[in-house]
């Protein structure tokens, strides 16, 4: 590894450690923290305080504006996909299912990011793709968080049929969305497209800057014939548990 390599990833590692201490840190802490010489250690700390990147405040390191100003400009779905990859690669590797994060945008549910399963046999890519509200697992849980005038004036629209069990009838829409209140997950089988099942969990309300879910889909047969549906609600649960902690650490 050359030099020039090395100090940047010790600037990075720098960086991760202040960033976690929201009170501030000071130089012996972060050399002893990071295990890097007092000497090095205080070397990199002026490099990243002289371009903005870190700051001080009473002797402790703290984040700097010029990292905030770099994270505030990232697009606001770079930085959900940055703080949910690792907790939706966790639930990948757990379930060995396709999982991504879809958006709602108007009257549409929107996918944004997908990991692939790795079985032969697997979802393809719906990145991109937009969906109505009724016939996806993302757009349940948001029709849920609406009150009824709003839930009444888009069942004003005719519902359309997508596949052989979508759900068209507002009465029985209804009753979901209140089971999906109670129970903080919805589903899709067969209802987006034959043969594709899909569940869903909310990591960011609607009262929030944007709706986003959490969702992971499977090939139908290999949910009637191999999955809890009772322990996959609890690890998608989980899973958006774990997310939105990072959102309140971001914050």
């Amino acid at each position: 590894m050359n030099d020039n390599v090395q100090s940047i990833e010790r600037a990075f590692h720098i960086l991760n450690v202040v960033h976690k201490r929201a009170d501030g840190i000071s130089v012996g802490e972060l050399a002893k923290e990071t295990k890097l010489h007092t000497s090095t250690t205080s070397r990199i700390v002026s490099t990243l305080e002289y371009v903005g990147a870190l700051t001080r405040q009473d002797s402790k390191l703290m984040i700097g504006e010029g990292i905030v100003k770099l994270a505030n400009r990232a697009p606001w779905t770079e930085q959900i996909i940055s703080l949910a990859t690792p907790h939706l690669k966790d639930l990948a590797n757990i379930t060995q299912e396709a999982v991504g994060l879809t958006t709602i945008e108007g009257q549409e549910c929107v996918v944004f990011y997908q990991i692939p399963s790795d079985h032969h046999i697997q979802i393809r890519d719906w990145t991109g793709n937009r969906f109505p509200l009724h016939v996806t697992s993302s757009g349940k849980l948001y029709l849920a968080e609406l009150n009824e005038n709003e839930v009444e004036a888009y069942f004003k629209e005719p519902l359309h049929a997508v596949a052989s069990k979508t759900k068209t009838d507002t009465d029985e829409l209804m009753s979901e969305l209140e089971q999906i209140r109670q129970e903080k997950v919805a589903w899709t089988i067969d209802e987006l497209e034959d043969g594709l099942t899909s569940i869903g969990a909310t990591i960011q309300t609607r009262e929030a800057e944007r709706f986003v879910a959490i969702y992971l889909s499977m090939p139908s047969f290999r949910f009637n014939k191999m999955i809890d549906q009772a322990k996959l609600a609890q690890q998608m649960l989980d899973t958006a548990v774990a997310i939105k902690a990072g959102f309140r650490e971001k914050k």
